[in-house]
């Protein structure tokens, strides 16, 4: 006998399937990037799960059914990307503009974009970065927790995290985060070996994969890491996040009260009182802070907490 392995369901097989069900071939096209991985009977199942449930078959309503259906393994699972409010900046909201069409494309795989590397103080939304940028491109996220990965049984850690890159690869279109990624490669000294392997697994598999999954990393402080894991081929950027300043925060602020139904509470001279509250007004400020003195202001004035 021999094994084959997994046969994936030929791309213009699914494109048929659901020109079926929408009778459109630019829906198609799209709600093709919430399937990645499936076959015609799983597809079909979430298809109808949606329908049955929204009453319309939409990107965002295949994947949320995907996300309740998503059988998660060790150390990885599926994120959702629904956020309230998230504020990219220019550097991130450029690179998705110039590299989403050839991520989503049956473009030249040598073109496609790899990687990104978030680097940058706790609170800063490097993890929020990488739900928006999911969300932009329209694809699922799926967090790759590597220290979850790990069993304490021989060879069983690195079985684990071949497996999960495998399944990655067979979820295309999809974004792979690795949150806080020195907690377990910055260290000196690995655990017999067994991080040693994995790392040597994660690194061969970032500059060797052909499939449309991008990877993104976050970090509280990239000098810990080996530079091996960011070079270029493996990732395509390092883009540091850093709090906001006077100017940056209190559009950021009034951004965020927009989230709730306090109208009266948009204009300059609020978000310039919740700015002073929060001290020196000179140093940069973590979006997180930022987004908690907003929420004391709102539950401090006795506001509404429903989201507009």
């Amino acid at each position: 006998m021999f094994d084959a392995g997994e046969v994936p369901v030929p791309r213009t097989l699914m494109v048929a399937f659901l020109k079926e069900v929408t009778e459109s071939q630019k829906k198609a096209e799209e709600l093709l990037r919430g399937l990645g991985g499936c076959t015609i009977k799983e597809a079909t199942e979430l298809v109808r799960l949606t329908m049955a449930r929204d009453q319309s078959l939409t990107l965002n309503g295949l994947m949320e059914t995907r996300k309740s259906s998503f059988q998660a393994s060790a150390g990885l699972t599926q994120v959702d990307t629904r956020q309230q409010f998230y504020q990219p900046h220019d550097a991130l909201s450029s690179w998705v503009k110039r590299e989403t069409a050839f991520f989503l494309s049956n473009a030249e795989p040598r073109l496609r974009p790899r990687g990104l590397l978030f680097d940058g103080p706790p609170g800063t939304g490097k993890t929020a970065g990488a739900k928006w940028v999911a969300q932009q491109l329209g694809v699922p996220l799926y967090r790759v927790d590597i220290g979850g990965t790990k069993n304490k049984y021989v060879g069983q850690s690195e079985q684990n995290m071949l497996s999960n890159l495998s399944r990655l690869d067979g979820e295309e279109p999809c974004v792979a985060l690795i949150d806080e990624v020195e907690k377990v490669f910055g260290q000196k000294e690995y655990d017999g070996g067994t991080t040693t392997t994995m790392l040597s697994q994660l690194l061969w598999w970032l500059a060797e994969h052909q499939s449309r999954v991008l990877t993104i990393m976050t970090t509280n402080n990239s000098k810990t890491l080996p530079p091996e894991l960011y070079r270029e081929g493996r990732i395509d950027e390092v883009m540091w996040f850093e709090g906001l300043t006077s100017d940056e925060a209190k559009p950021f602020i009034r951004s965020v009260l927009k989230t709730f139904k306090v109208a009266e509470t948009h204009d300059q001279a609020v978000a310039a009182t919740i700015w002073k509250k929060m001290g020196d007004v000179t140093k940069h400020v973590s979006q997180a802070a930022i987004t908690k003195s907003v929420y004391n202001f709102v539950k401090a004035n006795k506001l509404t907490a429903l989201s507009a």
